[in-house]
């Protein structure tokens, strides 16, 4: 619930420039999103915690109990980019937090830290989503 008035308090008060967010409200978004992690996903993925590398650039850190090597992955990004699309572009929360955003990722690695891959978007992606 924290994060969706975060959310709205940054849209709202961005909503007049359409400017997109700051390094430090990007942080914020971020720092909300961790007061819930470490959090468990589904069976093998944990949300590690999120992070704003650069200005307006949400990046969501994976953490997955598997076996798969990064080429197996790399075979099922597309199994997790589209569903994540489709509920960036049509959750109003999160569609009006993209519109604030340069771009989201999803990074992924497994338990023992070794890089598995990430993928990534932004508000283009929802060109086809229009309401």
């Amino acid at each position: 619930m924290k994060i969706f008035l975060l959310i709205f308090f940054i849209t709202f008060t961005n909503s007049a420039f359409a400017a997109k967010l700051t390094q430090r409200q990007c942080n914020e978004v971020a720092s909300a999103i961790n007061q819930s992690s470490p959090m468990h996903v589904d069976a093998i993925t944990i949300l590690k915690n999120a992070s704003c590398p650069s200005q307006a650039h949400l990046r969501y850190n994976y953490s997955l109990d598997t076996d798969f090597s990064k080429s197996e992955f790399k075979d099922r990004i597309a199994t997790l980019k589209n569903p994540a699309i489709t509920a960036w572009c049509t959750t109003p929360e999160l569609k009006d937090l993209l519109v604030l955003l340069d771009s989201v990722e999803f990074s992924y690695s497994k338990t023992n830290g070794e890089y598995l891959g990430a993928y990534g978007f932004n508000e283009r992606s929802c060109r086809g989503y229009e309401n």
